[in-house]
């Protein structure tokens, strides 16, 4: 079924429309986004990589999916790491005849696409494989490292190459665009991605889980940071910290007297998360984002976040009204202390999070179509000060 806030078609028309994704294999706000474009342009079918149903946003089930040979190999599609070697041909060989624009949400894959009609790059991150690569070459010695690194190389002048073959790049946030100036020489324009978990759609509560406590949602990687601010809960008597997201290296749960008390509750369907959400006292995520959805989701449930000073949380965090803002993990407990004494205005949390809404969005995406197709600038420029005007 398709979350209930969201219409399928309800996009400008934009013409004959290919949408490609790097890959269906993970539940994160990539996925929650290309997920909302194929809905909001419906009936188009998403080109990707792999898709793997149980990994990712059960609504995909609804839509059309085409994917390609590296789906066929079974621990690739557990991990899309593991097809390092193939991604770039992959999407090369892609073909979309009979189309007049080609959007391409990417992290890192699928601008290696090629078309003959104009291409629309939607890019979450420049590859952290090859602009943070230190975990896929660290763990490998001698020969293999350096064979690695060469292609590694190789990759980087490719992916260059295709970036600037875009008719149009537009970015998630300031961070990212700043990113995107870096590795590509390219001047993107800026558009938020859209909330997309409503917030009155239906809620499943966690049996034996009181209201109050804080909650971190993120999946296991390293940059998300989560381990961190399970340290911090440890030492602190009294409170509660649910971690959701596939995690590794964490305690399933840490119960004391005089210690706080972490739960692990794996991935959620989408009526936990709202139930967590509601009933949560705030987030907490020290994750250096790209965007980071997940604050203005708990904005949208009239919950104040803490967020680390980087990356796409400056965009859209405002400090001491939607959250508070602190500079690294040892800043955590007093940020703690600080979000219980505030008087948060739940209200002005979930107009907050209105202004990221799908409409807007759907709306901005399809003006950056048409604009690519026509050759024409486009008719907004992102300000965060006064976004969404």
């Amino acid at each position: 079924m398709l979350p209930h806030n969201v219409r399928p078609g309800t996009a400008t028309p934009v013409g004959r429309l290919a949408f490609v994704h790097d890959h269906l294999a993970q539940r994160g706000g990539a996925e929650r986004v290309a997920l909302s474009i194929a809905q909001a342009f419906s009936p188009v079918t998403v080109s990707t990589s792999i898709y793997a149903a149980d990994l990712t946003y059960p609504e995909f089930k609804c839509i059309p999916i085409a994917t390609s040979y590296p789906n066929a190999i079974p621990f690739v599609r557990r991990d899309p790491r593991r097809a390092l070697l193939f991604m770039k041909s992959c999407f090369e060989s892609l073909r979309f005849p009979d189309t007049d624009v080609v959007l391409c949400s990417s992290s890192g894959w699928s601008h290696f696409a090629a078309p003959s009609s104009p291409k629309v790059v939607y890019c979450h991150n420049p590859p952290r494989w090859l602009y943070q690569r230190e975990s896929y070459v660290s763990s490998v010695g001698g020969i293999a490292n350096a064979a690695l690194g060469r292609y590694l190389e190789y990759l980087m002048k490719a992916d260059r190459r295709s970036a600037r073959g875009a008719a149009m790049y537009l970015v998630n946030s300031t961070a990212v665009r700043e990113r995107v100036r870096r590795a590509y020489g390219i001047d993107a324009s800026v558009l938020p991605p859209p909330v997309t978990l409503a917030d009155d759609g239906p809620e499943e509560p966690l049996e034996g889980l009181e209201p109050g406590f804080f909650l971190t949602v993120g999946r296991s990687r390293g940059y998300k940071n989560t381990k961190s601010i399970v340290e911090s809960f440890i030492d602190r008597a009294g409170q509660t910290l649910v971690v959701v997201g596939a995690q590794t290296g964490l305690p399933r749960s840490n119960l004391g007297p005089r210690t706080g008390r972490v739960i692990r509750v794996g991935r959620v369907s989408d009526a936990v998360l709202r139930w967590l959400y509601r009933n949560c006292c705030g987030l907490v995520t020290m994750a250096e984002e790209d965007f980071g959805l997940t604050p203005l989701e708990a904005n949208a449930f009239g919950k104040p976040c803490i967020a680390i000073r980087a990356g796409g949380f400056i965009d859209t965090v405002i400090e001491g009204k939607t959250g508070l803002l602190v500079d690294g993990p040892r800043s955590l407990p007093a940020a703690l202390d600080a979000v219980a004494v505030v008087t948060w205005d739940s209200d002005g949390l979930r107009a907050h999070a209105q202004r990221y809404n799908e409409k807007r969005f759907h709306l901005r995406l399809s003006e950056a179509l048409i604009c690519a197709q026509n050759q024409t600038r486009l008719p907004w420029r992102y300000d965060p000060t006064i976004f969404p005007g």
